[in-house]
């Protein structure tokens, strides 16, 4: 899972280093998610000399960054939700390119 997310953010870096870029968390976010996000903002200064600030406010339509939430935390549907708890399994995760933003999500 871990090599898999260090790919994910080179990747993301690539795109990133321009604009406003943030890290986005949902406002209900708990403290695994807090703890996500500030280890993202480290692993990205480290890579680039950027400091992503981190922001629970919802992303805008021409946002620039990355979304850190859980299926637990993002709001869909209690159906969709129990189909992605069973397709990700324990451990597993989702990663997605909405636009400009790169989405991680995890079972919890």
């Amino acid at each position: 899972m871990r090599k898999g997310f260090l790919m994910f953010l080179l990747l993301a870096l690539v795109q990133l280093l321009s604009a406003q870029e943030k890290i986005y968390l949902n406002k209900n976010a708990g403290d695994m998610e807090r703890y996500a996000a500030a280890e993202l903002q480290r692993y990205i200064y480290q890579l680039s000399g950027k400091v992503l600030s981190i922001s629970d406010q919802l992303p805008g339509a021409s946002a620039t960054g990355f979304v850190l939430t859980t299926t637990k935390t993002n709001g869909i549907e209690e159906k969709l939700q129990q189909h992605l708890d069973d397709k990700i399994g324990e451990e597993g995760y989702i990663l997605e390119k909405q636009n400009n933003l790169f989405v991680y999500r995890c079972k919890n």
